[in-house]
């Protein structure tokens, strides 16, 4: 698995950077479900440098407790009374296989898996493929973005060999190629995030709902995307189909906006350069070489980031969007009833999870799928609370325990 666990690094770290979770100005994993923020008593840059707001352990771990209240927790966490849920691989079996592609989705079943989650993007010629990122740099052997490539283009690089050789050849698969291998693995459940697109919202949304209703597996398919928009003209061009919609997690401090005093206000973050960077302080700017990314610079590093951030907001949106994205959807009961359109699903962060928000919801028949618990102790507090689906990069771990419960 040659870059496997830089790549898986870096996009997690990026999807936190987009809500807030990780700061953008060097701090990492600041633990904002428990309401820690940097200790402002040190400055910035003597922080950065010497690791004193980085984290250690899981998002969930409390810097503030002691290693026998932590152990506390977990035992009576083992105790506890879970539920069977909806296991939805996050792009596939993404640990074992390269993500999004047949390999993948493959390895999900063979681990437990009900269901795959999976990214959609719209190609040049406007065919629909699954691929994270816009960017195919890092994830196949070739260069470019999807928007800007043909299928034909798409289709004669390697998407495998990025993560292990053995897996060479393989292809990035189209969302109709992806649902014919769902219903021939008998998955329960396919949900597919559509990502924000350059081109037309109405071709995109009208080639997704049409290649769905044609595959004869639309009763175990979910549309979910962080863009409503997206969700809203589903629902008119195809209300049977139905929508999630996904929201960012909970956060005591928004951090990352820290970043807004370097950086252009008004620039759509998907048109940042190098050179919009490059104003960073040196502190800051070295904290990201840590992250292990494709950049060969601080600077080209934290532009990925910020690009990975751009993928999951409108196409023209700026910092000061993105935080209002945030503010928007601090209540999440409220965000969902104020939406305009109807929802099938809230897909919400794990540590945006509790009681109020799972009983309001199946209150007024809308299911709950969580994202993405990867710690036992994390997928515990989402089985005891009932969610209906978890989005997870292990599914043989909620399997097992759901099998030690019972």
């Amino acid at each position: 698995m040659k870059m496997q666990s830089k790549i898986r690094s870096l996009r997690w770290m990026s999807v936190l950077l987009a809500t807030g979770i990780l700061a953008v100005s060097g701090y990492m994993t600041e633990t904002c479900v428990h309401g820690s923020t940097p200790d402002d008593s040190i400055p910035e840059e003597e922080r950065i440098e010497s690791g004193a707001v980085y984290g250690s352990g899981t998002l969930n771990d409390d810097p503030f407790k002691s290693d026998e209240e932590a152990e506390t927790d977990d035992s009576e966490d083992e105790k506890s009374t879970v539920n069977h849920i909806l296991i939805q691989a996050h792009a596939g079996a993404s640990l074992i296989a390269p993500e999004n592609t047949l390999a993948a989705f493959r390895a999900a079943k063979d681990l437990g898996a009900d269901g795959i989650e999976t990214d959609v993007r719209m190609t040049k010629d406007g065919f629909l493929v699954l691929c994270h990122n816009d960017s195919i740099e890092g994830f196949s052997s070739g260069h470019g973005t999807i928007s800007e490539m043909t299928l034909a283009e798409l289709k004669e690089l390697d998407f495998g060999s990025w993560f292990d050789e053995k897996f060479a050849g393989e292809q990035i698969l189209t969302l109709e190629e992806c649902l014919e291998a769902a219903s021939d693995l008998d998955f329960k459940i396919v949900n597919l995030e559509l990502k924000p697109t350059n081109g037309s919202h109405r071709e995109y949304v009208e080639a997704a709902a049409d290649t769905i209703m044609r595959s004869g597996f639309a009763g175990q398919i979910i549309v979910s995307s962080f863009d409503r928009h997206l969700l809203k003209d589903i629902k008119e061009y195809a209300p049977e189909i139905s929508v999630g919609m996904i929201t960012v997690p909970n956060m005591s401090a928004i951090s990352m906006f820290h970043l807004a005093d370097y950086l252009p206000e008004d620039k759509p973050l998907s048109a940042y350069t190098t050179e919009d960077v490059k104003s960073l302080p040196s502190a800051i700017a070295n904290a990201f070489s840590r992250f292990g990314a494709h950049g060969n610079t601080p600077e080209e590093i934290y532009l990925e980031l910020v690009r990975a951030v751009a993928a999951v907001v409108p196409d023209d949106a700026v910092w000061s969007d993105v935080e209002e994205l945030i503010m928007q959807q601090a209540d999440l009961v409220r965000f969902i009833e104020n939406l305009d359109f109807p929802v099938d699903y809230l897909h919400c962060h794990y540590n945006t999870l509790s009681d109020t928000v799972i009983t309001t919801m199946h209150e007024q028949g809308i299911g709950v799928n969580v994202w993405t618990p990867d710690q036992e102790r994390d997928i515990r507090k989402v089985l005891e609370l009932h969610a209906d689906g978890m989005i997870t990069d292990e599914p043989s771990l909620v399997r097992n325990i759901e099998l030690e419960a019972g």
